[in-house]
């Protein structure tokens, strides 16, 4: 179905709903075709389970390792020699 931009501006809706239905619809304007198409949802990706396998998890209160807390001045060496 081909239509002019001024019959689409009225009609924006009823031409969507065309294109649901699965009609081929084309506005023209100034010699210009635009074809409107539905744009397919793309699904969602499951997140693969097994990502993090062999990662080890560390809650906020749980102490820095000694070679990362050190420069940071965090390490008590009287602990750390013992």
């Amino acid at each position: 179905m081909h239509v002019d931009f001024y019959e689409a501006e009225t009609n924006l809706a009823g031409l969507i709903d065309k294109v649901k239905a699965g009609d081929e619809v084309i506005i023209t304007k100034d010699d210009i075709d635009v074809q409107l198409v539905v744009k397919p949802k793309r699904k969602k990706e499951p997140f693969p389970f097994g990502i993090m396998k062999g990662m080890k998890m560390v809650g906020w209160d749980d102490p820095l390792p000694p070679d990362i807390a050190e420069p940071f001045g965090m390490v008590d060496h009287d602990e750390s020699t013992a």
